[in-house]
């Protein structure tokens, strides 16, 4: 109680309009020194935009829980957000307390460094801003824990070429091609990607979806259905486990010693044989699955700013339906079934995230000559864009699969300097592109321009991402900081997070977020080159970005993670130079 009524508290001082400037400088300095144990932030010495940004903090959430019982009546899905709504709400209620404390304890510790070590302690003894904890561990992904949807596209479409070859490293689905699509010419040449995964499950969905695709008779909306929904038609479940026997009938009648690898083999046939599963059926086993804890996939429910899309957002989260209609009756193959023993671990992620920021722009910062794809009207709501925009790429992905423009064969390999077939695999491709998804998290750079450089050929580039860069650079995490910078950098944050909300349509302008993540906003954006000087070390590369010559893109509620950092980059003996897009960390 005491900790709600100084929040409380707070609000009333950093919102009242009655005081002259300076008495109301003076008045906030004096009750944050109150509520932080003397710990006096230099609020002082803030700029009059992150006064006014302190002003606008806001305590309140969204009654979503109320608003969603409105419309689908009470039940054990309700207690589950009133459980989370509550834990955001002390969350926010605490940011400013837990921001200007100390945080040296070894829980802390492993927060910021995900990692325990006395060559940890060496370095945090001595480490200044900028500095790259160069002896941390690079550990392998966790097979236990398998990515089986994508959630970090691109901030901007890649480009695809017509006759050439790309390559999808720890590709997830469709990988970047999906997005990038529509730079093809269905009449074109065509383009070969190749797409390595380690994890057998994503390779058997992937490759049952193409099958999908080349039955002319299958709609944009059965992939997507596939591919982001709990809940499918009938149409949907013939065509999926149809394709599936197709691909093991195919194998079976196969002389190829190198055809479908027995792990495939094993979840396919799993697949292919799954009883079909009751809507309600489906419902409930996935509301089973929600959990109490998950405040990132609420805090961004509440980052809507109408009750229509924070209803709609909720529902997706808590059902995993994409679609819930009249037609959809049966439960998904792949999202409710699972089989440990052969790979099938079910993790879900949104297609919110999967969904680009820039299919929700304003039409206003939307710079495209294709008027007719605008999924950014301001009449149709949150999930329906996201809807629209995933069927309409999968209307001209599927249009490039029947006239041969686009050939996408999926594979089960693991990147790694020891992996010599697939690299001379590769390198013989003589690839165009290469997207390396966030392999650079577990791969040490040296090995990466190793294999990078192996595998060029004359005009090959590379697009990669960081998804925990700033787990390696000291001064990116407000735990580094010194107090009395503290407030500036959360400050900074708040008013990055209001600029960003406004070129996005149906974002409220102060959706809840953690203060770790608000302070990275502006940390990460100062030492996010200090990051790449480390990764391209002794590499003489041309380098490109999508966010005005930052890595980092603008704040967006729905990504995996602000901090996350994208880079396109070639090798300078290719000639290829990036013009205005070039980025000179």
């Amino acid at each position: 109680m005491r900790c709600l009524r100084n929040c409380i508290l707070l609000r009333k001082i950093l919102s009242s309009r009655r005081l002259e400037a300076p008495q109301k400088t003076m008045l906030r300095a004096r009750k944050f020194q109150n509520l932080t144990n003397n710990k006096t932030p230099e609020i002082l010495h803030l700029c009059e935009a992150q006064k006014r940004a302190l002003d606008r903090i806001s305590f309140d959430l969204p009654q979503i829980d109320q608003e969603y019982q409105k419309k689908y009546g009470p039940g054990l899905d309700v207690f589950f957000l009133k459980c989370n709504l509550s834990a955001i709400k002390e969350m926010i209620e605490s940011n400013l307390r837990n921001l200007l404390k100390d945080h040296d304890t070894m829980e802390d510790r492993l927060k910021r460094w995900q990692e325990i070590s006395p060559n940890l302690v060496d370095f945090v003894s001595h480490a200044m801003p900028g500095d790259i904890f160069i002896k941390k561990r690079y550990l392998p992904y966790c097979p236990g824990a398998p990515q089986q949807f994508r959630n970090s596209p691109l901030p901007s479409p890649a480009v695809l070429k017509n006759g050439t070859t790309m390559i999808e490293f720890g590709f997830v689905d469709l990988g970047i091609s999906f997005d990038g699509i529509d730079s093809l010419d269905p009449n074109g040449a065509p383009v070969h990607i190749f797409g390595y995964e380690m994890e057998p499950f994503c390779v058997a969905k992937t490759t049952v979806m193409l099958e999908m695709m080349k039955d002319v008779s299958t709609s944009p909306r059965s992939i997507v259905e596939e591919w982001m929904s709990s809940l499918w038609t009938q149409a949907t479940y013939n065509t999926f486990q149809s394709s599936a026997n197709v691909i093991l009938q195919r194998a079976a009648n196969s002389s190829d010693e190198k055809g479908v690898h027995e792990k495939l083999k094993a979840i396919l046939n799993f697949l292919g044989k799954v009883p079909k599963m009751p809507r309600k059926e489906a419902i409930t086993f996935q509301l089973k699955g929600t959990t109490i804890g998950d405040l990132l996939t609420f805090m961004q429910c509440c980052s809507l700013s109408s009750e229509v899309d924070r209803v709609a957002a909720t529902r997706y989260y808590l059902t995993k339906a994409l679609y819930e209609d009249e037609e959809t009756t049966v439960g998904s193959v792949v999202m409710c079934h699972t089989k440990e023993e052969i790979g099938i671990k079910q993790l879900f992620s949104s297609c919110t995230e999967a969904v680009p920021s820039f299919a929700h722009l304003s039409s206003i910062f939307y710079l495209s000559g294709d008027r007719k794809k605008e999924y950014r009207k301001a009449s149709s709501s949150f999930m329906g864009r996201a809807k629209d925009y995933l069927e309409d790429k999968m209307e001209n992905y599927m249009k490039c699969v029947h006239k041969g423009t686009l050939i996408f064969i999926p594979k089960l390999g693991t990147v790694s300097a020891n992996n010599k077939e697939m690299i001379k695999e590769v390198k013989e491709m003589d690839p165009f592109i290469v997207s390396w998804s966030n392999i650079i998290d577990y791969i040490e750079p040296s090995s990466i321009h190793a294999i990078a450089k192996e595998i060029s050929g004359h005009n090959t580039i590379h697009y990669v991402h960081s998804c925990n860069w700033t787990s390696r650079v000291y001064g990116t995490d407000i735990l580094d900081i010194n107090d009395k910078a503290k407030l500036f950098f959360y400050s900074l944050g708040l008013i990055t997070c209001e600029q960003s909300a406004g070129i996005y349509i149906g974002i409220a302008e102060n959706a809840p977020h953690h203060y770790r993540n608000i302070c990275s906003i502006g940390l990460g954006r100062k030492y996010v080159d200090t990051f790449f000087r480390y990764f391209f070390h002794g590499e003489d590369v041309s380098c490109a970005c999508f966010a005005s010559k930052c890595p980092l893109p603008m704040p967006y509620p729905f990504s995996r993670n602000d901090a996350t950092a994208f880079v396109v980059f070639a090798y300078k003996e290719s000639g290829i130079k990036f013009g205005q897009d070039a980025y000179e960390f």
